[in-house]
């Protein structure tokens, strides 16, 4: 289908009170380890690809993505469960 894209994704998130310097700590450490060979490599043996991105990034991420899924689930008339 044109337009058509859906990916399953998974993230870190942390609750909205953390401190953002606690928060950027996190972010900087995790993203130092999936640069890591070996764990990239273990990830991907997983089917799985890495996403190392800013919090401002992953911020934009879920934005657009519940944006794309919003509209799908109104249109396709899908009562919340």
């Amino acid at each position: 289908m044109p337009g058509y894209r859906a990916v399953t994704w998974y993230a870190m998130v942390a609750p909205p009170q953390m401190p953002a310097a606690v928060a950027d700590k996190i972010n900087r450490d995790v993203v130092e380890i999936l640069g890591r060979p070996d764990v990239a490599e273990k990830v991907r043996g997983i089917q799985m690809n890495p996403a190392t991105k800013s919090r401002a990034e992953a911020a934009s991420f879920f934005a657009e993505e519940t944006e794309l899924w919003g509209k799908v689930i109104k249109q396709a008339n899908i009562p919340p469960q």
